[in-house]
């Protein structure tokens, strides 16, 4: 859960964990899922 003021940037911040989010992990077939609500 990431909560904040709208605009302060929370769904920028998600977005490039995402697509960094590959490379926390040794194995390559990871699969991320992420869901924006709001």
């Amino acid at each position: 859960m990431v909560y904040g003021a709208s605009g302060c940037g929370k769904t920028s911040v998600l977005a490039k964990a995402a697509t960094e989010a590959s490379k926390w992990w040794s194995n390559r077939s990871v699969s991320v899922i992420l869901r924006f609500l709001g």
